[in-house]
């Protein structure tokens, strides 16, 4: 069985995360999968993990 760097694992995936943020996902106060699209945005890349390049801002 290939073991996964920790990195990559997601059963490592919120170990640093502060009690409270998890709380606040577990209560759905946070939407985490929001997070993460956004945080893909901001990489510049779409849901497949694909390069998309940045969206400009309108001024």
């Amino acid at each position: 069985m290939n073991e996964l760097p920790d990195e990559l694992n997601p059963t490592y995936l919120y170990s640093t995360t502060a009690t409270s943020l998890l709380v606040q996902i577990v209560t759905n106060q946070i939407d985490a999968k929001k997070l993460a699209e956004e945080e893909l945005q901001k990489r510049g890349l779409n849901a497949d993990g694909a390069w998309i390049g940045f969206k400009k801002k309108k001024r």
